[in-house]
């Protein structure tokens, strides 16, 4: 075995003058010096999606901001034209990718995010294998050019790949895009690198093959960059294939951890792998310093050195059984504490797993004063609080928060028309939007429409005071239907205002309370047909209509679907049609 190129064999004639001759040819054709412009292109690339990005983000904040303090005129042409391709964008945007890909190719769950990726992984896969030559005529020559790129373009993406990992983030804070919302695309970068580091790895092993075997082979192998190659490897092998959705619902708390370490531990090796080859140790130090730079924001705006909440300050949280299978925790000493509707924070009981923290959802609005988390258990650290309240009527632990993060850019109180669906605990995501809305005085929203999925009628009893306080402030403007699922046949099909409260089917005990949201609500027993709901909602549209969804996968792929099909109304708007400018929807899931 053994390749030879112009009568010169690749490995026994490298002393030779002609073979020399050759190499510096070879050189002169591909330099090994030009490689680094492939990380650039790489770059260029991240760097525009975040300007677009940014772009989106500043426009709609404009747009929202003028919607509430100026007259509502009708758009320009230049306003129209953008609302009509965004509408476009979205028709296909929000559409939902099948289930099985998602689950078993950990895709993306819309289509335009999909999309994206699929131009994402097309640039880089037609910037690193179409250029020739692949492989030089001998190993002697130098290193491949096929494998020189596709490295320094697997380096370049290092930077990004921890620019999407952290909760604080330069990228959230240019494009409004909250941690949860990227973290697909986290992952994406990831088996991107990984890709690109196989294509990178490949010829170095072929090459040597091809010229003087398995022995040859482990010859190079005693190489230092061969020695230095393979730990970087097994790492991003080991972080894109251990750590799939289906990974971490088995095993979060675990999960996390294994995880944060192995990403410290690849960029560690890759440094040593890539210092001093064309420069590429500047990927290096830019993911340190980025990381660096999160990680102290992080610590200085969201966690115990926040500014006015007093330094590493401990909290008394109060924990307290709500109903079967379902516990509140509740946190009244909030000084130095802010949020919007629709944010979420990490608690860490301090007495308990001092390691571990979760997110939850936070039900309350900054004028309440208080936080208040309601959390349905799974394993873990949620199972074992609410195995306590088994014996004791509440508890109160000392815990640490970090956050809040999530939400949206956009502002909700700049739309028309609002919905709010959720299922079981997501009510926790949309209720602050309610609460928010019927608490603004100068509010532009005409129809509030809140939908809530629940298993058993005594779940109604979570939020029971936060109904009232909204039907009693927002009046006829605020439609509020429950859907009881889960109980017996027998019940009537439906309650509402116009029904009699006092008779055999009344929702909950006779209080005072209780009479009034029975005035406001409407109870509908048996599981409800989400794509019904929204048929129901798109007939009443009116020009700046606002989705939030929160709650179980299914319901979400379902208001999503038909999301992007509510956007036909605005491309396709008539005379006969009120004006529709905008159908935006914003989607709350704890998957990631």
């Amino acid at each position: 075995m053994g390749v030879t190129y112009m009568g010169l064999d690749c490995l026994a004639d490298k002393k030779d003058p002609l073979y020399q001759h050759f190499h510096t040819v070879s050189q002169e054709k591909v330099p090994w010096t030009h490689q680094p412009w492939y990380g650039l292109v790489t770059v260029y690339f991240a760097v525009a999606t975040i300007f677009v990005a940014m772009v989106k983000c500043f426009w709609y904040m404009w747009k929202d901001h003028r919607y509430i303090v100026s007259e509502r005129k009708l758009p320009s042409i230049l306003t129209s034209f953008v609302n009509v391709t965004t509408a476009y964008c979205r028709l296909f945007g929000y559409q939902q990718v099948p289930e099985l890909f998602v689950r078993y190719l950990s895709l993306p769950t819309s289509l335009g995010s999909l999309i994206y990726l699929i131009i994402a992984s097309g640039y880089l896969l037609c910037f690193c294998l179409v250029p020739h030559f692949w492989y030089r005529q001998c190993r002697g020559f130098g290193s491949p050019p096929l494998a020189v790129r596709a490295g320094i373009m697997s380096t370049a993406l290092t930077p990004f790949l921890l620019l999407l990992s952290g909760k604080v983030n330069f990228i959230t804070t240019l494009t409004g895009i909250s941690y949860e919302k990227l973290n697909w695309l986290h992952q994406f970068v990831g088996v991107a690198a990984l890709v690109l580091a196989l294509i990178h790895t490949i010829p170095f092993i072929y090459q040597p093959l091809q010229e003087g075997g398995v022995e040859n082979l482990a010859k190079v192998n005693k190489d230092y960059l061969y020695v230095t190659g393979w730990p970087a490897t097994v790492f991003i092998i080991l972080l894109c294939a251990l750590f799939k959705k289906q990974v971490r619902e088995k095993m979060y708390e675990l999960s996390f951890h294994l995880h944060w370490i192995m990403g410290l531990g690849y960029v560690a090796a890759l440094g040593v792998h890539v210092y001093d080859q064309l420069d590429q140790q500047h990927y290096i130090w830019a993911t340190a310093a980025i990381w660096a730079a999160q990680w102290v924001c992080r610590v200085v705006l969201k966690t115990f050195c926040r500014p006015g909440s007093g330094f590493f300050r401990l909290r008394e949280a109060e924990i307290r059984r709500l109903g079967e299978n379902v516990f509140e925790v509740s946190i009244d000493s909030i000084k130095g504490f802010s949020w919007r509707p629709g944010q979420h924070c990490f608690i860490r009981f301090v007495n308990r797993r001092i390691l571990d923290s979760h997110p939850f959802s936070i039900a309350t609005v900054k004028e309440d004063d208080k936080l208040r988390f309601i959390i349905v258990p799974k394993e873990g650290l949620t199972r074992e609080l609410y195995a306590e309240l088994e014996r004791e009527v509440a508890v109160t632990k000392r815990v640490l928060l970090d956050g809040p993060y999530g939400g949206t850019f956009r502002n909700h109180l700049a739309f028309d028309s609002v919905l709010l669906m959720a299922t079981g605990s997501g009510v926790t995501v949309t209720l602050p939007y309610l609460l928010s809305l019927v608490k603004e005085t100068k509010l532009v929203t005409r129809v509030i429409d809140f939908r809530w999925i629940v298993r058993h009628e005594s779940d109604i009893g979570w939020i029971k005071y936060e109904l009232n306080e909204a039907l009693e402030a927002a009046g006829k403007k605020l439609r509020i239907h429950i859907y009881v699922a889960e109980e017996d046949a027998s019940k009537a099909k439906t309650t509402t205002e116009k029904d009699s409260w006092s008779g055999k089917e009344k929702l909950l005990s006779e209080t005072s309370e209780d009479a009034l949201l029975n005035q406001g609500m409407q109870v509908t027993y048996g599981r409800p047909d989400v794509h019904d709901i929204m048929a129901e909602y798109r007939l009443g549209l009116l020009r700046r209509n606002l989705i939030v969804s929160s709650g179980s996968d299914l319901m979400k792929r379902t208001v999503s679907q038909a999301a992007a099909e509510f956007q036909v109304d605005i491309v396709s708007t008539n005379k006969h049609q009120p004006f529709i400018e905008e159908v935006y929807l914003h989607t709350e899931s704890f998957g990631w």
